[in-house]
């Protein structure tokens, strides 16, 4: 039916590949700086070694961030994320933090 209200197919591509648990907060980590496996654990804080090593499986999949030696960083690809990343930070700080008040 034309006029129908659509997803974007990029939108959801883009959900498809950041939506899943713990992804965004990963990007996050990074998006500070390079990490390794442990650091990224602790810096993520509640989730599982094999999570995690599936997180950065898919991400490193998706070219979003590299793995040099035992460090892992953000591609161009992904630090292109990153004024998306603070976008976010800054709209749940403005719209979520106070619900949790």
């Amino acid at each position: 039916m034309p006029g129908e209200p659509r997803c974007d197919e990029a939108l959801a591509l883009a959900f498809e590949v950041l939506g899943k648990r713990w992804t965004g907060m990963l990007l996050g980590v990074l998006a500070e700086g390079d990490a390794g496996f442990a650091e990224l654990r602790r810096g993520i804080g509640g989730i599982s070694d094999s999570v995690l090593s599936a997180r950065i499986t898919e991400l490193v999949g998706t070219g979003l961030i590299e793995r040099d030696d035992l460090r892992y960083r953000l591609t161009a690809t992904g630090r292109a994320l990153v004024p998306s990343l603070n976008e976010l930070t800054r709209w749940a700080n403005a719209h979520l933090m106070p619900q949790r008040a």
